[in-house]
């Protein structure tokens, strides 16, 4: 997890020497008006797995958002509900509307699925995880009202609560600990 949270950090140093942070916006992305709405498509837990996330930028540090997408599970024995994800969170956005500008990410979500089965291989239960992320990244302005955006975070999981019907190894429970959380996105501004 180390070297994914130290590459992130090259790129943005990659970023920032190419774009000085803080630059102003073209005259173009200048506007002052909120709350503005930002539609994104990408993928990450903000998106619900690979999706579509939809944000209310209440003023210019600090938006609310909500995201589906699909986990992009493929098997005839996962449910419907599991192929699905969803999220919904929130971003702080650090200094002035710039080309390139830090941000944070506190999301909840939906976007793994495990199925348990006993010793025969036949399918016994299934769960989605429902986790929380806290992620750190960018938002680089690439043209008038599109944005590229960047997060690196940690995520954190708990599972819903399993019934072991027919499942008498209790040692194969699935352990869920923190995981690395990427996420990457087209946005556009409205």
């Amino acid at each position: 997890m180390f070297k994914r949270c130290l590459m992130f950090a090259v790129l943005i140093g990659i970023l920032s020497s190419t774009t000085v942070w803080g630059d102003e916006l073209p005259a173009g992305l200048k506007n002052d008006i909120y709350p503005k709405i930002k539609l994104s498509t990408g993928f990450g837990l903000d998106y619900g797995g690979v999706g579509a996330n939809i944000e209310l930028q209440i003023n210019k540090a600090f938006g609310i958002f909500g995201g589906l997408g699909s986990r992009g599970i493929i098997g005839q024995e996962f449910p419907d509900s599991m192929k699905n994800g969803w999220s919904v969170g929130s971003r702080l956005y650090l200094g002035e509307p710039a080309i390139v500008r830090p941000k944070f990410t506190l999301a909840l979500g939906q976007t793994h699925g495990v199925i348990i089965k006993n010793m025969a291989g036949d399918t016994v239960d299934s769960a989605t995880i429902l986790g929380f992320k806290f992620g750190i990244g960018l938002e680089w302005m690439l043209w008038n009202a599109l944005s590229l955006d960047l997060d690196a975070g940690i995520a954190f999981g708990s599972s819903n609560s399993f019934t072991y019907n027919n499942y008498d190894d209790i040692n194969e429970r699935v352990e869920l600990n923190p995981y690395f959380s990427p996420t990457a996105a087209l946005a556009w501004h409205f």
